[in-house]
């Protein structure tokens, strides 16, 4: 699924309509609140990778308010992968 780019909340629709389901979500400094990452099974997963319907794919979206947070602490390069942080398990609810 090729979902790259695009809100949590376009994202997960569009994963459920697909068949998918949705695992984990974590989220990561960014600018935007976009969908950053695709992971299955902890792999990366790239867009129009062949999955099997009802496979849990775990999301890595975007958050400015831990942006903020960062840029108040030390400065990273733009080389190094910020830190991810979980949401509390999703239920199924958006």
């Amino acid at each position: 699924p090729d979902i790259l780019g695009r809100t949590r909340r376009q994202a997960e629709p569009t994963l459920l309509a697909m068949g998918f389901e949705i695992g984990k979500i974590s989220y990561r400094p960014h600018i935007s609140d976009n969908v950053l990452e695709m992971r299955y099974k902890g792999e990366k997963l790239d867009p129009g990778t062949p999955l099997q319907k009802t496979s849990v794919i775990d999301l890595i979206v975007g958050d400015e308010s831990l942006n903020r947070i960062q840029s108040d602490e030390e400065p990273t390069s733009g080389d190094e992968e910020a830190p991810v942080q979980n949401e509390e398990e999703n239920n199924g609810e958006f």
